[in-house]
């Protein structure tokens, strides 16, 4: 039995005789945890055979993005609550943290950015988060309030950005999912346009990545036509493979198989099919920018679960051999 995986590098899983060698290099542990433990490598192991794991370079292999692993967050943790921020640059143990996880991509946006019960941040908001990325060195993908946004706001404070912050800058973001209440393209574009152009007339030399849709309903339509203008960085989209977490926790055994099977991939194939798999014939690149296993928070008993784990594995896995641009995990202390 052999089976390999490649995604930069490659491991060769093949059964071996006792006592066989173990050869790591330090980036090939990163890729061994990354992919060995994935479930899919370990359904491919039959039980009780002796393995031998061998990492090494593949030069055929596209290298995986530099800001692949990332993390996301709703806009109101940008927010300072009982005066202390979320990001604060001077909290050693979130900036180890995140240096320990090798996190390089921070995306803020989330159903806050939209909800008119959120204050959009303020300059002094805007200061703590981007004085931490840089401590964390991480790049912040920053979303402006589309439903209901003001065009002149965004234009401000992406001025100030871009301004004081270029250098832990990855990219802009208008809006999150915003198929979920404008159902057609055109609507899109409407409400679109207007921050779009003021935020570029501000910060001529912006780069966005939209439109961070929840079913991709009009992600090609949109990278074809923004795609060539030159400030379109990444088509953005969101993926949750295992539905409601509020679902999930109604039957945990059979969530918890649900991690460890199959079924899960369906849905991430079905998007690379119609979407993704098109985007990368026309070299247009593409971020899962919010993605996790469940959404509303997860699923108690399992999201923080080792099968859990190992389906995370399996997911980054899964969307780093198809070229992705990388995946942003939504998390936080609330995150809805």
């Amino acid at each position: 039995m052999t089976s390999k995986t490649t995604i930069g590098n490659s491991i060769d899983l093949t059964p071996s005789g006792r006592n066989a060698p173990l050869t790591l290099t330090s980036r090939g542990l990163r890729v061994l945890l990354l992919l060995a433990l994935s479930t899919s490598c370990i359904r491919a192991i039959e039980p009780g055979a002796d393995v031998r794991i061998a990492i090494s370079r593949n030069p055929e292999a596209r290298a995986l993005s530099p800001l692949f692993l990332g993390l996301s967050y709703e806009t109101r943790v940008v927010l300072p609550e009982n005066g202390r921020y979320y990001f604060d640059p001077k909290d050693e143990r979130l900036v180890r943290l995140f240096h320990t996880l090798g996190v390089k991509s921070l995306r803020i946006g989330g159903n806050a950015v939209d909800d008119p019960r959120v204050p959009v941040p303020a300059e002094r908001d805007i200061d703590s988060l981007f004085l931490f990325a840089r401590r964390a060195e991480v790049k912040v993908i920053y979303s402006f309030r589309l439903k209901n946004g003001d065009p002149a706001v965004a234009a401000r404070l992406a001025s100030y950005i871009s301004a004081h912050y270029a250098d832990a800058l990855d990219c802009f973001c208008i809006g999150n999912e915003p198929d979920k209440y404008l159902k057609t393209y055109g609507e899109y574009l409407a409400a679109f346009e207007p921050q779009y152009r003021a935020i570029l007339k501000a910060a001529p030399s912006a780069t966005f990545e939209d439109p961070a849709g929840a079913d991709w309903t009009y992600a090609l339509q949109f990278a074809d036509d923004y795609y060539p203008r030159g400030h379109l960085k990444a088509v953005s989209a969101h993926s949750y493979p295992l539905g409601s977490g509020r679902a999930a926790e109604r039957d945990t055994a059979a969530s918890l198989r649900r991690f460890l099977g199959d079924a899960s991939l369906k849905d991430s194939e079905k998007f690379n099919r119609d979407t993704c798999a098109p985007l990368a014939a026309k070299g247009i690149p593409y971020r899962m920018d919010e993605a996790n296993s469940c959404w509303d928070g997860g699923a108690k008993g399992s999201s923080d679960s080792y099968a859990s784990a190992l389906w995370g594995f399996d997911y980054l896995n899964w969307w780093a051999s198809r070229q992705i641009e990388g995946v942003n995990f939504h998390t936080g202390d609330t995150v809805n």
